[in-house]
């Protein structure tokens, strides 16, 4: 769980980091919803209901969902809630 936890804290990290780099918080944000399931609706004639992340396979770390569950306590990312809130207080 130790691990995970500091996976979970290095991926925080690396949000700031990227934020204060690039000094554009928004588009990481954006970018985190692109790449989360069901967020992005398909608009280049793929099949319905997929984007471009899921034509690609690629995953999120893990779905949103309301209250802790095990599920969260053995991630090694933060939620995506956790990742935008934490974004956009340095966009402020």
């Amino acid at each position: 769980m130790l691990i995970r936890l500091l996976s979970r804290y290095r991926e925080l990290a690396a949000d700031r980091s990227g934020a204060l780099l690039t000094q554009n918080p928004s588009a990481l944000i954006n970018a985190l919803y692109k790449v989360s399931d069901g967020y992005e609706p398909d608009t280049n004639g793929g099949p319905p209901g997929r984007g471009a992340a899921q034509r690609l396979l690629l995953r999120p770390a893990m779905k949103l969902t309301g209250g802790k569950s095990l599920s969260k306590i053995f991630s090694t990312h933060p939620s995506l809630e956790k990742r935008v809130e934490q974004l956009s207080k340095i966009q402020r």
